[in-house]
C-alpha cells in the first residue's frame, strides 16, 4: 500500500441515508460525496458506533450541496456517517 492509497481512500461505501457505521476500527477518511442535497448538513464522526457518535467526536460537517468533498482526516476510533435530513451521500476511506 501506497501513501496515496490512503489519501483516496481504499474502500467506499455509497448510497448511505440514514446514520451508518462504516469502520468500527481506527483509519482515515479520505472523501464524502453528497448526490443528494437533502435540506440539511452531513456530520462525520470517529466512532466505533452509532450511539457513541456525539457531539464529542465530531470529525467534520459536510454541507448540503452536491459535490465531492476531501477530508483526509484519521480517525481512532472508527468511522461514522450521518447524512442530513433527505441527504444521500458516499464515502471514502481506509
Amino acid at each position: 500500500m501506497c501513501s496515496s492509497d490512503l489519501i483516496e481512500g481504499l474502500k467506499t461505501l455509497t448510497g448511505i441515508t440514514a446514520p451508518t457505521l462504516v469502520s468500527a476500527v481506527s483509519g482515515r477518511v479520505a472523501r464524502v460525496s453528497v448526490t443528494v442535497a437533502g435540506t440539511s448538513a452531513a456530520t462525520i464522526y470517529d466512532a466505533s458506533s452509532v450511539a457513541t457518535a456525539t457531539s464529542a467526536r465530531i470529525l467534520a460537517v459536510v454541507t448540503n450541496t452536491v459535490g465531492v468533498y476531501v477530508i483526509n482526516m484519521p480517525v481512532t476510533y472508527g468511522i461514522v456517517v450521518a447524512p442530513g435530513y433527505g441527504m444521500t451521500v458516499a464515502i471514502s476511506y481506509s
